[in-house]
């Protein structure tokens, strides 16, 4: 999924990239026509936590992310 901005055309930022993607949901869907058939179901595929989200040794407090503060208004 890519995230663009009405005010900036020629920039698209994949909407995974934001540090709160839950946030900013898609609002339009484009190329659906080629979209393989099993994709409308994987929401009804059982899943499992990804393997970072036990953490036995308590690191994941200690990662610190890498993106600029966003600019104040």
């Amino acid at each position: 999924m890519i995230f663009d901005d009405p005010d900036y055309p020629e920039i698209g930022v994949p909407a995974g990239w934001f540090d709160q993607p839950d946030l900013v949901p898609p609002v339009v869907q484009y190329g659906t026509e080629s979209r393989v058939g099993w994709y409308k179901d994987l929401n009804r595929l059982p899943g499992d936590a990804p393997a970072y989200s036990a953490d036995p040794q308590g690191m994941l407090p200690q990662i610190q992310g890498a993106q600029p503060p966003a600019p104040g208004p």
